[in-house]
């Protein structure tokens, strides 16, 4: 038997249950049926300073970050790089000439 797609169900249902309960936030309706308006909800000057922080650093983390994500994507299986190192010979010196090539396309910030 297919399951019914509870999520029109549930908004259906929340819409009505709540439709005359509105929520107020310093005199501003910021909920509607029920249903949270986000876009609507005011922040203090400190609270977008501090958001606007976080997010500045995030960033930057993320920028200083980067290269070990690209890395990873570019990096052979660990299953291949051992098989690799087992055989030895051609093969681990292909697999470090792979892995050497990964490391200078996507270098780490000094």
């Amino acid at each position: 038997m297919a399951r019914k797609n509870t999520a029109a169900v549930d908004s259906s249902f929340v819409g009505k249950r709540y439709k005359t309960r509105p929520y107020v936030v310093d005199g501003k309706q910021v909920q509607i049926d029920g249903i949270p308006m986000v876009e609507d909800i005011l922040f203090t000057s400190a609270q977008n300073t501090s958001r606007d922080k976080e997010e500045a650093a995030f960033a930057t983390n993320q920028a200083a970050t980067q290269y070990i994500t690209d890395r990873v994507k570019g990096y052979p299986t660990i299953g291949d790089q051992l098989d690799a190192l087992w055989k030895g010979g051609d093969d681990q010196a292909a697999m470090k000439v792979i892995v050497d090539k990964v490391k200078t396309d996507n270098p780490k910030p000094e």
